[in-house]
């Protein structure tokens, strides 16, 4: 991405930051320090005005390196919860923007560095096009159809089951369109991709036009893609991580799009493959519980977050009038 947009990019060592007792820990320590002084010496050459910093383990070296060339630092969150990168970020941290308006409640109330803005999103996946779309499936304009996807690099789990109930579905007249990541997925019948069930590993600008043929999309509950189906008002089943898997991040950010009635929330740990049939068969069904998602998520404000964090960005340039920061900062 950041080569087609013509963006320069270095890489640099990190290590993950584990909240529990690992042997890993200890080479990722080393690891982490090695980054940081690789961040520094890039910091010294590039002289930025500003580090951005969107989260996760790999930003930290660079947060740390600006922190002690004091570049300013300004950091976002994705998620309802910190990260433990963030976390530690946040204590360096010049403006810090936040996803959730929950989220101020891991801050002191009087924290003016604090600006809830949402999760800013491609803008490409506004532009989804459904006559692309049916080409790109082959799948008909009659009937509902539901996108299925288990987050970037897919889920077993999910792959599972849904294939434990495609042929039920695809019977009630409800088209599948499966997005499997790398995983292991059984062959689909002859029957069953007649019926409407199409199925693709990986799915990139296409995905836009998946999005736009889609009555109801069923997803892991990863902050960029609940943010995007919020802009595109889909209805959404959600199926986090468990806590088995993660740190639970997922599980708080599909608690507060239910809360907000703008998703269902199913727990992966106690789902059976009825329980989902059950589920979505109904939604299909009965559209008053779609439509009454859609009528929320259409009151929903956060929206504009790469708009908003854009503009502040800019607005800091243009205090600048073209001089470079000193190198030894």
């Amino acid at each position: 991405m950041e080569r087609e947009a013509d963006i320069p990019f270095y890489e640099i060592s990190t290590g993950k930051l584990r909240r529990y007792l690992s042997l890993e820990n200890f080479f990722d320590f080393f690891r982490v320090f090695r980054g940081t002084i690789q961040a520094w010496r890039l910091l010294g050459k590039l002289r930025p005005h500003l580090v951005f910093s969107k989260g996760g383990y790999v930003s930290l070296p660079v947060v740390l390196a600006a922190h002690f060339r004091h570049i300013p630092i300004w950091i976002h969150e994705a998620d309802l919860s910190l990260g433990l990168g963030t976390r530690i970020a946040s204590r360096l941290a010049d403006r810090i923007f936040l996803s959730f308006e929950e989220t101020r409640r891991a801050f002191d109330e009087d924290d003016e560095r604090l600006m809830v803005v949402g999760n800013p999103i491609r803008t490409s996946v506004l532009r989804g096009n459904k006559a692309r779309g049916y080409a790109l499936t082959g799948l008909r304009r009659d009937r509902p159809a539901i996108l299925f996807m288990g987050g970037s690099l897919g889920s077993q789990a999910l792959n599972d089951l849904l294939m434990a109930i495609a042929q039920r579905l695809v019977d009630r007249g409800v088209q599948l369109v499966h997005i499997t990541g790398a995983q292991e997925v059984e062959p689909a019948s002859s029957e069953l991709e007649a019926g409407g069930y199409r199925r693709y590993a990986f799915l990139g600008p296409e995905l836009a036009d998946a999005y736009a043929i889609s009555d109801l999309v069923v997803s892991r509950a990863g902050s960029g893609s609940l943010f995007e189906l919020l802009a595109l008002n889909k209805p959404m089943v959600l199926i986090p991580l468990p806590l088995s898997a993660s740190r639970g991040d997922q599980i708080e950010n599909a608690y507060i799009f239910e809360k907000n009635g703008w998703a269902i929330t199913l727990d992966q740990d106690k789902l059976t493959a009825d329980e989902l049939f059950m589920t979505l068969a109904g939604l299909m069904e009965d559209r008053s519980r779609s439509a009454s998602m859609i009528s929320r998520q259409k009151k929903a404000r956060g929206l504009d977050a790469a708009e908003e964090v854009a503009s502040q960005l800019v607005a800091f340039a243009s205090t600048f009038s073209g001089e470079r920061p000193a190198a030894g900062r």
